[in-house]
C-alpha cells in the first residue's frame, strides 16, 4: 500500500513539473533548453529534509549560465525557494510547491532548491543554461 501510494505521489509530481516546465518553454519561446543541470544529480523526484532554517537543500552539480532554476514538490504546500547564487551575489524566489527563479545575466551560477518546511519532502529541481 505504502509502495502504491509513493509512486502515485512521484507520478503527480513528474506531471506537475513536466506542467512547470511547458510554461517556461513558453515563456522563455525563442531559447532552447541547451543544457539542464539536476539538483544533486538526479533527474527523478528525491527526498530532501525540512528545515524552516533552510539548512536542507538540493544542488546543481555543477557552475552553469543558468537563467532559469525550477523546483517542485510532492505537498502542494511545502515552502521551497529556487536561488542562483555566485561569490558575492545570490538571487531567489520563495514559493509554495513550486518556484522558479530567473536571471539574465551571463556570469556561471550555481542553482539550489530549498525545503524550508519543518518536513521531509521528494523534491525535484534543475537549472536551465
Amino acid at each position: 500500500m505504502q509502495g502504491a501510494r509513493r509512486t502515485r505521489s512521484r507520478s503527480r509530481l513528474a506531471a506537475l513539473f513536466c506542467a512547470i516546465a511547458a510554461t517556461m518553454s513558453l515563456t522563455f519561446a525563442g531559447s532552447a533548453f541547451a543544457l539542464q543541470d539536476y539538483i544533486d544529480g538526479n533527474q527523478y523526484p528525491h527526498v530532501i529534509c525540512g528545515s524552516p532554517s533552510g539548512s536542507c537543500y538540493g544542488q546543481t552539480t555543477g557552475a552553469h549560465t543558468f537563467y532559469l532554476m525550477t523546483g517542485a514538490s510532492n505537498y502542494g504546500g511545502t515552502a521551497l525557494t529556487c536561488q542562483l547564487l555566485r561569490s558575492g551575489w545570490s538571487s531567489e524566489q520563495h514559493g509554495s510547491g513550486s518556484c522558479s527563479r530567473s536571471y539574465s545575466g551571463s556570469e556561471y551560477n550555481w542553482g539550489r532548491v530549498y525545503n524550508k518546511a519543518s518536513w521531509s519532502d521528494y523534491l525535484l529541481g534543475f537549472g536551465t543554461a
